[in-house]
């Protein structure tokens, strides 16, 4: 059995996962404002009404925000160039987010158990420089690399941290 002692400045390691994990549903609520305004319910109605109750009955009605596609589906072909491009900008900002959402919690809250300040003060660079990153992303993708660059350092830091101090825990087990 391993025995793990938190150090008191575990806290700040939790404040910065929650952070973290609240600028993940933020993004998400950016991408979910994006969907209301691209698939309307005026738009989701001309382009699709018709064919949705043919395939379900006349008491259907497609999806008033265009589930379930996510950007590359049926709804958004009929979608013009640039209301697509932007929809997927979003999409593809909160996908990123999400992917990395875990590791990031998990690389922080094991790194924080031997470094807890520095865990909590790298996790927090990386919120900021993943902040960049949206916002370069959305603003054109090739801006996306101004955030990526120190969020990707900043998560590998945390990794290998993580390896230290799962390394360290397990050297201290006491038989």
């Amino acid at each position: 059995m391993i025995n793990v002692a938190f150090p008191p400045e575990y806290g700040w390691v939790l404040i910065a996962s929650v952070t973290a994990a609240f600028q993940t549903l933020f993004v998400g609520f950016v991408a979910g404002g994006s969907r209301k305004a691209t698939f309307n319910p005026e738009f989701m109605e001309n382009e699709f009404g018709k064919i949705h109750r043919d395939a379900f009955g006349p008491e259907s009605a497609p999806d008033k925000e265009g589930y379930p596609d996510h950007g590359q589906g049926r709804y958004a072909l009929a979608l013009p160039y640039k209301a697509w491009y932007e929809f997927n900008l979003r999409q593809r900002c909160h996908g990123n987010v999400l992917e990395s959402i875990s590791q990031l919690v998990l690389y922080s809250l094991i790194a924080g158990i031997k470094f807890p300040l520095t865990s909590a003060v790298i996790t927090l660079i990386y919120i900021l420089a993943r902040i960049v990153f949206v916002m370069g992303y959305l603003s054109d993708p090739k801006y996306r690399l101004r955030g990526f660059a120190p969020s990707m350092a900043c998560m590998t830091t945390l990794m290998v941290l993580a390896f230290v101090s799962l390394f360290q825990i397990l050297g201290d087990k006491k038989d």
